[in-house]
């Protein structure tokens, strides 16, 4: 009778995950565009993948990974010297479990810090503990680590018809924006970093977007 439970316990976990990897790949598809919108370069996987390849993939390595971000200089001569040690990087991680603490998000800290990580996006489908938030909280002046549920990134809110294009503007290109309109930082319309725009684009205080 027991062994009879546990199989059905088994066997509804596993149509669970089953049910939940379509969502999963949509979700997918919002990290690799966030990613690219960041101007970091994810090349492990082509974000073009349809169902049944990233479905595959996958199944074989769960959504994780490293991005790295190199500025690009206006020098052809100058690419040739990038050094792929002085690229930013980005930690991404999915986790399964139904709710994630302190121990989850100290064991995410740890795999960024492995990987010099400086910012870190966590995808969860469970609940963030008010631990998990006060373990996030105590970092946030030493790296960014960004949580968001799967319900978060169903749909891509950059694509909504009703929100303009925001663009990520580099240092350089903030600092060109002031000096044209001859403003300060503190001059610039603010928006707040709990703003889901903000959210997407991993906005830190200074950072400038361009909305089109």
């Amino acid at each position: 009778m027991e062994k009879d439970k546990d199989k059905d316990k088994e066997k509804n976990i596993i149509e669970n995950k089953v049910a939940l990897l379509p969502k999963l790949y949509r979700v997918w598809k919002t990290l690799m565009k966030m990613i690219e919108d960041r101007k970091y370069k994810y090349i492990e996987n082509d974000p073009s993948l349809t169902y049944k390849k990233w479905k595959e993939i996958y199944e074989r390595n769960p959504i994780a990974g490293i991005c790295h971000y190199i500025p690009i200089p206006k020098n052809s001569e100058d690419v040739k010297r990038l050094n792929p040690q002085d690229a930013k990087r980005l930690y991404f991680e999915y986790l399964e479990n139904s709710k994630i603490g302190a121990k989850e998000i100290e064991y995410c800290i740890s795999r960024m810090r492995d990987a010099l990580a400086d910012s870190g996006i966590i995808i969860i489908s469970g609940v963030l503990t008010s631990q998990g938030k006060q373990k996030i909280a105590e970092v946030d002046n030493i790296i960014q680590l960004q949580c968001f549920n799967i319900s978060e990134l169903m749909v891509n809110i950059t694509e909504h018809s009703y929100v303009p294009k925001h663009e990520l503007l580099s240092e350089e290109e903030k600092n060109m924006l002031l000096k044209r309109y001859k403003i300060k930082e503190n001059q610039l319309p603010k928006i707040l970093t709990t703003d889901p725009i903000a959210k997407y684009f991993g906005l830190r205080k200074g950072n400038v977007v361009k909305i089109i």
